[in-house]
C-alpha cells in the first residue's frame, strides 16, 4: 500500500475531511488529494507533519504496510487497547516517539545548516 492510501486511510478512520487535515499540515486541498491518489509525493515537513498528527513514526508510513496494520496503528493511537497489547502497544508508541525525535532532530540540524549557510552568504554581501 503506497503512502497515499495510508494518509487516506488514518484520515478517514479519525473522521478527517482532506480539507481539515490539509489544513492542519499546511498544504492545499487538491495537494493531498493528490498524495492520496499516488499522484503526487509529500515532502519531509509533510510527512513529519502528518505522522505527528497521527502519531505514527515517518518510517511507518513510507513503508509498504497492509491495511490490517493500519487499522491497528489507529487503535493503538486511539488507546482502544486492553490486555498484554496495552504494554506491546506502549512500547510501539515510545519506540516511535524516539523515532520521531530523531527524525526532528535532523531536520533542525539541516535546517541549522541551511541558516548558516545563508548567514556567510548575507555577511560576504554585507
Amino acid at each position: 500500500m503506497h503512502i497515499g492510501l495510508k494518509i487516506r486511510d488514518l484520515r478517514k478512520k479519525k473522521g478527517f475531511t482532506q480539507t481539515y487535515l490539509s489544513s492542519m499540515i499546511g498544504m492545499d486541498n487538491s495537494q493531498l488529494s493528490k498524495i492520496e491518489k499516488g499522484k503526487l509525493m509529500p515532502t519531509v515537513e509533510q510527512i513529519m507533519a502528518i505522522s505527528s498528527i497521527f502519531g505514527i513514526s515517518a518510517d511507518w508510513l513510507m513503508e509498504k504496510d497492509d491495511a490490517n496494520n493500519i487499522s491497528q496503528k489507529v487503535r493503538g493511537n486511539n488507546n482502544i487497547i486492553t490486555g498484554q497489547n496495552a504494554n506491546n502497544n506502549k512500547d510501539d508508541i515510545i519506540f516511535n516517539l524516539q523515532q520521531q525525535l530523531i527524525d526532528y532532530k535532523n531536520i533542525i540540524k539541516e535546517k541549522d545548516q541551511q541558516i548558516n549557510k545563508l548567514l556567510e552568504v548575507i555577511s560576504k554581501l554585507s
